[in-house]
């Protein structure tokens, strides 16, 4: 990581460089910020090309564009990199990347729940005005909400959840009507029309 650092450190410094080349994809619409996602821990490495932009206006807007598959950066960093995505998610977290969805309607904390539950539960207890309660009620392609990922995968997302301020009277009855979901086991039966208390006693 620290070789990492420094040869991206010497490329961003040179005289040569321009902030336009951090936004330039390869054949899968990744930019820079998406592989530094996927495979750098340190988030030295991502702050250094964060400050490398000269558009600090529009650097949210740019980093909440996915790649070919509609991933964010925090979408990439909440499926290979907890660090990394706690990092974002306490420095830039907004309702634009937070609520943001990829190509299957996931939103970051639907795919925490899927690959890191404990970057689900730092989403839960980010700041009052980022609206987590709206976000607890988005809907994937498969019409599941990030709770019922958690009540087949997640038991201590479930408790976080259920603990935290988002979840009052409403919430909790909203997040419990949703029974449309289709869920499948490793042996493709699909269990249709399922709510989350369902999932809890299927998985």
């Amino acid at each position: 990581n620290e070789s990492n650092y420094n040869i991206i450190e010497k490329f961003v410094k040179s005289k040569y460089f321009c902030c336009e080349m951090l936004w330039q994809q390869d054949k899968f619409k990744n930019t820079v910020f998406h592989i530094v996602c996927q495979y750098q821990s340190n988030p030295n490495i991502l702050n250094l090309l964060l400050n490398a932009s000269d558009c600090p206006g529009h650097l949210l807007l740019r980093l909440i564009g996915g790649n070919d598959i509609g991933n964010t950066l925090l979408h990439i960093a909440c499926i290979y990199q907890p660090e990394i995505a706690a990092h974002i998610i306490n420095c830039l977290a907004s309702e634009s990347l937070l609520f943001k969805k990829n190509n299957d309607g996931n939103t970051p904390l639907h795919t925490a729940c899927f690959c890191h539950p404990e970057i689900a539960i730092v989403i839960i207890n980010s700041p009052i005005y980022l609206n987590i309660d709206s976000l607890l009620l988005k809907q994937n392609n498969d019409c599941q909400t990030a709770f019922h990922i958690a009540c087949c995968h997640c038991p201590e997302v479930v408790k976080c959840i259920l603990d935290s301020r988002w979840c009052y009277k409403k919430i909790f009855e909203q997040l419990f009507q949703l029974n449309d979901v289709e869920m499948k086991e490793e042996n493709n039966e699909i269990y249709y029309r399922c709510g989350p208390l369902h999932l809890a006693c299927i998985f």
